[in-house]
């Protein structure tokens, strides 16, 4: 069985919060489920657990990720 690189793990991650945005953004968080967001991807609701243990953890890592973003512009437009 191949080994599955550091890079290869954190391009899955990106990937998946990718899908999760598009369908939080059409269905809202309640209407969105983790079948969506892996069907999406062409990947399987296991396989998309192994990175992210709850919907609720993947929206709070897409929300820290817009907060990150947000303070970032921030301060380089001051």
């Amino acid at each position: 069985m191949p080994k599955v690189t550091s890079e290869y793990k954190e391009l899955v991650r990106t990937r998946i919060l990718e899908s999760a945005h598009r369908v939080f953004s059409q269905k809202g968080y309640r209407e969105a489920t983790m079948d969506e967001i892996a069907e999406g991807l062409g990947l399987t609701k296991p396989a998309l657990y192994r990175y992210y243990k709850s919907k609720e953890e993947l929206f709070r890592e897409i929300f820290r990720l817009f907060n990150q973003a947000a303070l970032t512009a921030r301060h380089s437009s001051l």
